[in-house]
């Protein structure tokens, strides 16, 4: 199995290099799935941020996004075959509160899958993105007490069972299931599918 590598995934060049250095040692890149974490400022009002801070996930998460993406669907088209793949989050189609930048962040990403699967689907590269609710071995300890938790005025279980309750399944999807999900998106099983969204939302979100 090849070590894994840390670089800089917002420069273009040290992506293009890492994606030659693959194709050299592999031949192909077949799948290129996009995770970014970006610090956060959830849990103040819009009208009690700066446009920084709201700023913040929308330019650093489309900037990786894009240049992560590109690249690898440049190889891809290339070769005729491969999947794009990346993770969102419920705030892209949810009212939800005190979620500053996020929401416009996430909407925006799943925009660009969208119009990147239209431009590629007929050089055989596929484009799908999973939209999970949140994975309870994934939170924080302070995820109920912490000012997100104060300022939707819970606490503790309490706050975590708010949002239980809110999904159909009146649970969270494990890890484990997100995980699955992408493996089988990845497949040929799901050769048919692209420009598609993944809900994992345990159906907090009805598509």
């Amino acid at each position: 199995m090849r070590p894994a590598t840390t670089l800089d995934a917002s420069n273009a060049e040290a992506v293009r290099d890492h994606i030659d250095r693959i194709e050299t040692e592999l031949g192909t890149l077949d799948i290129s799935f996009n995770l970014v974490g970006v610090q956060d400022h959830q849990g103040t009002e819009l009208t009690e941020m700066t446009l920084e801070n709201y700023l913040r996930p929308i330019s650093i998460g489309t900037e990786v996004h894009f240049v992560t993406a590109i690249e690898a669907t440049r190889r891809m088209k290339r070769q005729g075959s491969g999947v794009i793949m990346a993770l969102t989050a419920t705030p892209s189609r949810l009212a939800l509160p005190l979620v500053g930048g996020f929401g416009a962040y996430y909407s925006a990403i799943e925009g660009f899958y969208r119009t990147l699967a239209a431009e590629t689907g007929p050089n055989g590269v596929r484009v799908c993105w999973l939209r999970p609710a949140g994975s309870p071995e994934t939170f924080g300890e302070d995820v109920a007490s912490n000012q997100d938790g104060h300022a939707a005025g819970l606490a503790d279980e309490a706050y975590l069972d708010g949002l239980r309750q809110a999904t159909l399944l009146r649970r969270f999807p494990e890890a484990r299931e997100i995980a699955e999900a992408a493996v089988l998106i990845a497949s040929d099983r799901a050769s048919e599918m692209t420009a598609a969204l993944v809900n994992l939302t345990c159906d907090q979100i009805a598509d």
